[in-house]
């Protein structure tokens, strides 16, 4: 399901209008989510789900700026910077409404199994 919704977007990046879609194109494209998680539950960088709207607005501004608060953030003040002010304010409301869905499997590995097949 993740592949078709991916390559839709990428086929259709052109005809994308609405600034949320956007906001999520800009998302998958720019690879966010392998730092922040697919749906923002942070893997290696911070967890974005739950965060308010002003709160994440601020933050894109501050990296926009060029102020972050640890090194590791510093990777981020580019991306911050490749948007303008309407998209800063569509990427905080997106971001504000990530959240995994109820219905999603991970796989976890068994402690007990050896590793041989």
């Amino acid at each position: 399901m993740k592949r078709i919704l991916l390559y839709t977007l990428l086929t259709l990046s052109p005809m994308i209008a609405d600034d949320m879609q956007k906001a999520e194109y800009f998302y998958l494209t720019h690879g966010c989510q392998s730092c922040h998680g697919m749906y923002g539950e942070g893997v290696s960088a911070p967890r974005l789900q739950g965060v308010k709207e002003k709160v994440l607005y601020e933050r894109l501004k501050n990296l926009q700026a060029g102020k972050t608060r640890t090194t590791m953030g510093s990777v981020m003040i580019s991306f911050a910077q490749s948007m303008d002010e309407n998209m800063t304010r569509t990427m905080a409301k997106y971001l504000s409404t990530l959240k995994t869905p109820e219905n999603i499997e991970y796989y976890e590995e068994d402690p007990n199994e050896d590793g041989t097949s």
